[in-house]
């Protein structure tokens, strides 16, 4: 792990401590047991008649309950659109459900495994998306990019989105069948700009755990074996400009369509970290589904990267 202010590197075991971060430090390391049981808040959501489990729908669908629930929900909602606005985010909205027999949807199904809603309409075969992406990229293959418009920044609440948790793992509002997420794919120019929009939607997910004035948010850095040997300033630099330390992941060789990402999460009244804002670099999708830019030598794939800036369950 490295912490600041000039991103030393330590030992992890180190912070294995009760704070938000050393709670997250002893469940990556394994070194503390995974808590059992609901988590207090399911309690709580319930009590103070926020959400409930709908017993009309599968698990994992919630109902928010009027009069507070819905605003609440409706409150963030707005909150994470208001950050998206003013980072020059461009907001659209999507089909739920798509064509597996694409083969660009199918490959990136694929990436997500078995947890997925898959049916036939007449003779096609449909998904339920699990996140925003599929729509995104769509749009944006379709469009003709000037590199003068780079990075390009696409939104979208999407709600809902679908996941076929096993039904022992949905847990309240923290893992669900069925949920919104916001969702932001910016299109990049190059490595260096999305180093640099990296860090600065990084920042964006920290600055969220204060404004909803969360428990401390504690992060962890996972990169390739290639991109950190190429780029440890950098990561350095992530730590000092967080001000506070990082778990960092080194994996030898690239089993996901990102080269790095970094995780915040928040911790519950059981010591679980519930992972709430995440940046990744994603170098797979631009070329899947053939999202280029044009200059005057030809057309680029550029690397597309993922913020999704706070999840509203």
């Amino acid at each position: 792990m490295f912490s600041p202010p000039e991103g030393a590197r330590e030992d992890a075991t180190k912070y294995a401590d009760d704070t938000p971060f050393g709670q997250l430090v002893k469940k990556e390391t394994g070194i503390a047991a995974e808590a059992t049981g609901d988590s207090v808040h399911c309690e709580l959501m319930r009590a103070k008649e926020l959400v409930d489990y709908e017993p009309l729908s599968d698990v994992g669908n919630h109902r928010w309950m009027p009069p507070r629930g819905k605003i609440v929900r409706d409150l963030l909602s707005d909150y994470v659109l208001g950050l998206v606005l003013d980072y020059g985010g461009m907001p659209v909205e999507t089909p739920v459900m798509y064509d597996l027999d694409n083969p660009a949807i199918n490959e990136h199904a694929g990436k997500f495994g078995e947890r997925q809603y898959r049916f036939k309409s007449g003779n096609r075969n449909m998904m339920l998306r699990f996140a925003a992406c599929f729509g995104m990229f769509s749009i944006m293959h379709d469009m003709h990019i000037s590199p003068n418009t780079l990075p390009m920044k696409m939104y979208e609440l999407s709600t809902y989105s679908f996941r076929h948790e096993q039904k022992g793992e949905c847990i309240g509002l923290k893992r669900l069948r069925a949920f919104t997420m916001p969702d932001m794919h910016s299109l990049c120019l190059d490595m260096d700009q999305t180093l640099s929009c990296f860090e600065e939607q990084m920042m964006i997910g920290w600055q969220t755990g204060r404004d909803l004035e969360t428990p401390p948010l504690a992060g962890i850095f996972r990169c390739t074996e290639a991109f950190y040997e190429e780029h440890e300033e950098w990561v350095k630099g992530l730590v000092k400009t967080s001000g506070v330390p990082m778990l960092i992941e080194v994996l030898s060789d690239r089993v996901h369509y990102w080269v790095a990402k970094v995780d915040l999460a928040a911790i519950d009244g059981q010591g679980r970290p519930i992972e709430n804002p995440t940046v990744q670099i994603d170098v797979e999708s631009s070329e899947r589904f053939d999202i280029k830019y044009f200059t005057d030598e030809g057309e680029v794939h550029p690397p597309n990267y993922s913020l999704f800036p706070n999840r509203v369950h």
